[in-house]
């Protein structure tokens, strides 16, 4: 950070044995988190990234969602935001389903249901009985997030938003880099595992989850003239898309897109400069 960050990091430990703070040179997301969670000595996990903010009661009502519903993890809701201003919340509705269930969702990208690590509470010893965050790839949180509610007995979701993620044109998921083209190797390597399971709802959400990721970034690329990464992109489409059209738990988005791409590769070259992807 060039903020002051650890200064002021450091000063709210010489105040607060709670806090502790460590200093280290690591240029990646997943390494972090996983020197984090190595070093953390509470029952309870959560993570935030270096632009977003947790609103001021959010821990305290992920850790009742936890502990009131007998769960692993618990699940709240983030604002697009640059300020931080959101209602008190008192008494939030939780919503409690098996950790399968709440994998499917996620990967069916259901509302409520997102993958990212952050606007949840883990059980730390949950996370410790998987592998850890793969370091060196983007769409780490899409890679570790089935994992992690795979292993869950139990979770627990609520509609309230008690996350903001602070969303500015220079962030990842607003710019183009090649590093994006890694959802493409989560999402299989997902469908890889889904497969070696044997579940076979699982396996049909991880497939939804695959298109989805390759017909998003089928776009980008036909925009930018990419058109080797962009076949390799529609070949997946092509095989996937009917199932698309015909799963009833795939929304309306990505039967659209599936639709969409019946007109041909030259088709969504079109649709792709519309939109300006």
């Amino acid at each position: 950070s060039t903020d002051g960050t650890a200064e002021i990091a450091e000063s709210l430990a010489t105040n607060d044995s709670l806090i502790t703070t460590f200093l280290i040179t690591v240029h990646d997301v997943s390494a972090t988190r996983n020197y984090g969670i190595l070093h953390s000595k509470g029952e309870l996990i959560c993570f935030l990234d270096a632009d977003d903010a947790y609103s001021a009661d959010a821990l305290e009502i992920l850790e009742e969602g936890l502990r009131e519903n007998s769960c692993d993890i618990s699940v709240a809701q983030f604002d697009f935001s640059s300020g931080c201003r959101l209602k008190n919340i008192h008494k939030p509705f939780w919503t409690v389903c098996s950790g399968r269930e709440g994998a499917i969702n996620i990967l069916y990208q259901k509302r409520l249901w997102h993958s990212g690590p952050w606007a949840k509470l883990y059980k730390r010893n949950l996370i410790l009985s998987t592998e850890m965050f793969r370091e060196g790839i983007r769409f780490e949180d899409l890679e570790i997030s089935p994992r992690h509610f795979l292993a869950a007995n139990r979770v627990a979701v609520t509609s309230c938003r008690l996350y903001f993620y602070r969303n500015h044109n220079l962030s990842f998921i607003n710019s183009w880099a090649d590093s994006r083209l890694d959802s493409l190797k989560v999402t299989e390597s997902i469908l890889n595992q889904a497969k070696a399971s044997g579940d076979r709802e699982l396996r049909t959400a991880a497939i939804s989850r695959r298109f989805s990721a390759n017909f998003n970034i089928l776009l980008s690329l036909l925009k930018r003239g990419k058109y080797d990464d962009a076949r390799r992109c529609w070949a997946v489409i092509r095989a996937y898309r009917w199932r698309a059209l015909t799963d009833p738990k795939v929304r309306f988005k990505k039967k659209a897109g599936a639709l969409l791409s019946c007109g041909g590769f030259g088709f969504c070259r079109l649709i792709a400069r519309w939109l300006g992807k």
